[in-house]
């Protein structure tokens, strides 16, 4: 599944647990309801900025919406930038 895909689907899970419409998310970033569908279905790339304004909107952090294997890589990597650094 692409990256796109996985997060579009947490947006998606995210949004419903807290009773959000596509509209009422949209209108909380300023982003249009077609374009908060296309985000969810992953049919549209994610900028840094609108995963801000959405983990901001949905009361999270930006790193609950990336999927578990962004995050494994990412403590993989820090794991390896802390060993080489000693």
């Amino acid at each position: 599944m692409q990256l796109s895909s996985q997060v579009g689907l947490i947006i998606f899970r995210l949004r419903k647990e807290r009773g959000m419409t596509q509209q009422e998310l949209g209108d909380k970033i300023n982003l249009q309801r077609t374009q908060i569908g296309k985000l969810e279905k992953g049919q549209r790339s994610i900028t840094v900025d609108t995963l801000l304004n959405l983990a901001n909107a949905l009361q999270v952090s930006v790193y609950a919406l990336l999927p578990i294997e962004v995050k494994i890589k990412d403590i993989s990597f820090l794991a390896n930038e802390n060993h080489q650094g000693r």
